[in-house]
C-alpha cells in the first residue's frame, strides 16, 4: 500500500509566498525576511516587496520579518506591514495574524501585521504545515508520518 508521499499527486515541497509594504514617511526601514532560516531579503524596503520560496512538505514553517534601523519621530512614521502570507494557496496572513509573535525594542507586542518598532515578527508552526493548518482551521487531525524501523 502506498503512503501519502508516494501518491503521484503529492508534492514533496510547499510554495511559501510573502508580501510586505513599507511606510517611509521618516525614511526607509531595513527589512530582513527569512523562511526556515533562508534569507529571502535583507535590504532597505522602498515600497512593496513580494517573494517566494519552497520548503519540504514535512518541515515546520518558520517565517521571520525583522525591521531595524528605524529612527523614531512623533509626527512621521516608518513601518513594515505584512500584507499577505500564503502556503500552497492557503491564506495564512492576515487570516491567522493572531498566532504570530512580535518581539521588539519595547518588549513583546500584541500579535499584529504592523511592525512599528525595530524587532522581529515571527510565525512558527512547530509542526509540518498541513498538520498545523488542519488544527488551526478545525479540520481535525492528520495522521502523522511514521518511519518503519524495519526499513
Amino acid at each position: 500500500m502506498k503512503n501519502f508521499l508516494e501518491v503521484l499527486d503529492s508534492k514533496p515541497r510547499l510554495t511559501v509566498r510573502i508580501s510586505l509594504a513599507a511606510i517611509t514617511d521618516n525614511g526607509m526601514p531595513r527589512a530582513t525576511i527569512r523562511v526556515n532560516g533562508l534569507c529571502l531579503f535583507d535590504n532597505l524596503l522602498e515600497s512593496t516587496w513580494t517573494g517566494s520560496t519552497q520548503i519540504p512538505l514535512l518541515d515546520p514553517l518558520v517565517v521571520e520579518v525583522m525591521m531595524s534601523g528605524k529612527q523614531h519621530a512623533v509626527e512621521r512614521e516608518t513601518a513594515i506591514i505584512v500584507q499577505n502570507l500564503t502556503v500552497d494557496q492557503c491564506e495564512v496572513m492576515p487570516r491567522f495574524g493572531h498566532l504570530v509573535q512580535y518581539v521588539h525594542e519595547h518588549g513583546t507586542g500584541p500579535a499584529t501585521s504592523y511592525l512599528g518598532f525595530n524587532g522581529c515578527w515571527r510565525l512558527d508552526t512547530q509542526q509540518p504545515f498541513y498538520t498545523w493548518w488542519h488544527n488551526v482551521t478545525a479540520q481535525g487531525w492528520l495522521l502523522m508520518p511514521s518511519v518503519d524501523p524495519q526499513e
